[in-house]
């Protein structure tokens, strides 16, 4: 597994990204397991990190990994947080790679 992202330079956060990287991959596997459990409903952010009781800290990296992996996707759409902003719902990519076009767009 690649090193978990850190500030370059900084001992400390390059301690704290290995301290962190045994729990990185489970912690990972479990976010993309719930997303795509969510099917086409698919999750935020939010509700990622209440359904899985992980904080923001350590949910948001997981979710970008995936993201930048191919595995999940932003689905266009958003749900109201808490705090009533608008947040992105994440679902399995390989979703979208079904979707047929929608007719008039592309």
């Amino acid at each position: 597994m690649p090193p978990l992202p850190h500030v370059q330079g900084s001992t400390t956060s390059a301690d704290a990204a290995a301290a962190a990287a045994p729990r990185a991959r489970p912690d990972r596997l479990r976010v993309l397991e719930a997303i795509r459990a969510a099917g086409t409903v698919g999750r935020t952010d939010q509700e990622l990190q209440d359904q899985l009781h992980l904080i923001e800290s350590t949910e948001r990296p997981r979710r970008r990994g995936l993201v930048k992996a191919g595995l999940v996707a932003d689905s266009g759409l958003t749900r109201p947080t808490r705090s009533s902003c608008e947040a992105t719902v994440w679902v399995d990519a390989r979703l979208l790679e079904r979707q047929p076009a929608l007719p008039g767009v592309g």
